[in-house]
């Protein structure tokens, strides 16, 4: 029996337990490394902007966006492309 149970509980927790944590109400947008252990990360929050400080030992909140306009996010370019900068464009 206890073995059922504990069986129900690691299903139940491993269907549900992603969708509650992240995914839906959290989203890291962008991220840019300081150093190697420093780094800027752009999140997104339910419909909130915040960018934060994380460190080795910590993690702080630098700025609360009031507004953010999707079009200043820059899209990551495919690997495609950057090759052929790089490379000099052969196709």
């Amino acid at each position: 029996m206890f073995i059922v149970v504990l069986l129900i509980t690691y299903w139940f927790l491993k269907r549900k337990l992603p969708n509650m944590v992240g995914g839906r109400f959290a989203k890291v947008i962008s991220k840019v490394y300081i150093d190697r252990s420093t780094s800027l990360v752009l999140v997104r929050i339910l419909k909130e902007y915040y960018v934060i400080l994380i460190g080795p030992n910590k993690a702080e909140v630098i700025q609360k966006l009031d507004t953010i306009d999707e079009g200043e996010i820059e899209k990551p370019e495919d690997f495609q492309s950057v090759l052929n900068k790089c490379v000099g464009g052969k196709k």
